[in-house]
């Protein structure tokens, strides 16, 4: 494969195939080291605290990925994506742009916070998450993440470009080692839900201040320019209703079930929830720092070959769903009873429940393949069917069926987007890769049935 050329910048170092396998090693190497820390320091904390921590934890932390959401315009995928993405000045804008809008979050956070504290005791259900005194204060102190996270160099979003995420890999294992130390050490003294609190702020503060120090790129300045910016905001105001809807289609089950569960039920529905994500993560990662680039590159460069490089990335990705799959349904309830206590086997129920999402984000590629070609305007429409696939399923979920029916809402709400996906990406990609992509469907939809079935007999 012939090495390509970034435009404005150097060029890039190896072939686009060994620069993607090397991106995807570190980027699989990053994954990994997030699952052990997130196992590790569950499993700490888990003995130290009792689940109803952790379900406060959830609820600060969800409304913080919303306003995080409702404020994104894809600064990061504006950055792989333009040619001159590289570029110094582009990067200091792009940085001031982020710095704005964590200003903004944080704003909304104290908001968020103060309506809480006055209307929580009047509106919430006793014992709820919403009712819990120290809501909030988790969610003014959490303010604080946004703040750190915006201050870090957009030399992240620069090595992620490149493909070059070895240095990165390790600035992700640092800050986790010294969170978990932090987060340990103060729930030793004080075992409350302060201490994770603790821990996610240590991490954002040594990640970010890593970014300036050890990344290679262009060292940060507030710069100003009218054109990138409008730019910016120009592809990425699509992505902003997008990822407001995507917020709701996430994070919806969390919503209801936090004003319809007890404080521990709501924390044992987390935990379960943590594994999910730990898996996640890692076709999330490969998806997001690998595939997106490689793709990128390839529609700036060279955009006939994208069907054949998508076909490849695909059935790698498509392996690890569906073994993702096999073995959260497999293993789930067995893995919870044999890591915790018995206060956390209802987890692994649970745990079992959500395996079929692994089967549905698989079609989250061909949505950064149209991301890729720069229709925000299409990504938007696929939140909104699987917004209003949560708006939908959920609810009905548990008035049909309780917190399972709930379960099985959540799971299958992006499946509503997928005929406009394989609808969209006709012209994009061949006939017999929409053919499969539908067959992956249809084999989701009955799978998800079969293991409903199974749980609850």
């Amino acid at each position: 494969m012939a090495k390509s050329k970034d435009p404005n910048g150097e060029p890039p170092r190896g072939s686009l195939k060994a620069r993607a396998l090397g991106a995807g090693g570190w980027s699989i190497f990053n994954v990994l080291v997030g699952f052990g820390f997130r196992l590790v320091s569950n499993l700490i904390m888990t003995r130290l605290l009792v689940p109803e921590a952790f379900g406060v934890m959830a609820m600060a932390t969800v409304v913080l990925s919303a306003l995080e959401l409702f404020t994104d315009i894809g600064i990061s995928r504006s950055i792989m994506r333009e040619k001159d993405g590289d570029d110094p000045h582009f990067l200091r804008v792009a940085w001031v742009v982020r710095i704005l809008r964590s200003a903004v979050i944080a704003i909304g956070l104290f908001i968020m916070a103060l309506a809480v504290w006055i209307l929580a005791p009047s509106l919430a259900t006793e014992g709820s998450v919403y009712a819990a005194p120290e809501l909030p204060g988790l969610l003014m102190l959490v303010a604080l993440s946004p703040i750190l996270d915006g201050l870090a160099s957009t030399s992240r979003e620069l090595t992620m470009r490149r493909m070059e995420n070895r240095r990165f890999a390790m600035i992700v294992l640092s800050s986790r080692l010294m969170s978990l130390a932090a987060m340990a050490g103060f729930a030793l003294i004080y075992p409350t839900v302060w201490a994770l609190m603790v821990g996610m702020l240590t991490a954002k503060l040594i990640s970010s201040t890593m970014t300036h120090v050890f990344l290679p790129g262009p060292r940060m300045a507030f710069e100003w320019d009218r054109e990138i910016a409008a730019r910016l905001w120009t592809f990425g105001r699509w992505i902003l209703a997008s990822s407001a809807l995507t917020f709701f289609a996430r994070s919806i089950d969390k919503l209801i079930l936090a004003g319809l569960l007890s404080s521990t039920l709501f924390g044992l529905f987390v935990i379960a929830q943590i594994w999910i994500e730990a898996g996640r993560g890692i076709i999330n990662r490969l998806s997001t720092t690998v595939g997106f680039p490689a793709m990128a590159e390839v529609i700036r460069t060279r955009p006939k070959d994208v069907p054949r490089l998508y076909r490849k990335f695909q059935s790698v990705i498509d392996l690890a769903c569906f073994s993702a799959f096999v073995a959260t349904e497999l293993l789930g309830q067995h893995l919870i009873n044999f890591l915790y206590t018995d206060d956390y086997s209802l987890a692994g129920r649970y745990l079992q429940l959500m395996a079929p999402s692994f089967l549905v984000i698989r079609f989250l590629t061909i949505g950064n393949l149209i991301m890729n070609t720069g229709d925000s305007r299409s990504s938007f429409i696929i939140s909104s069917f699987r917004a209003a696939g949560a708006l939908f399923g959920v609810p009905l979920g548990y008035s049909m069926m309780g917190t399972e029916g709930a379960i099985l809402g959540a799971v299958l709400a992006p499946m509503f987007a997928v005929p406009y996906i394989l609808l969209r990406v006709r012209s994009i990609l061949t006939t017999r890769q929409v053919l499969f992509d539908t067959a992956w469907a249809v084999m989701t939809l009955i799978l998800t049935a079969i293991v409903f079935w199974n749980v609850n007999t």
